[in-house]
């Protein structure tokens, strides 16, 4: 919430520069993992430590 008005310009223009921060501070490992993740084949090797397997109940509760 905001007590001043704020056009969807403004909105879209903030959204760009925080993806754009947000990827731009990301760490390597962290991009790899997530781009192999997005591929649909996550790399345990790119995976971030202290970031725990995701178990999904439509892919059978594979990990991935």
């Amino acid at each position: 919430m905001t007590d001043e008005a704020v056009t969807l310009k403004e909105l879209i223009e903030e959204q760009e520069i925080l993806i754009t921060d947000v990827v731009g501070n990301m760490p390597e490992p962290h991009k790899r993992f997530l781009l192999s993740f997005e591929r649909g084949e996550p790399e345990d090797a790119y995976r971030p430590s202290g970031v725990l397997p995701i178990c999904l109940p439509s892919n059978g509760g594979r990990r991935i």
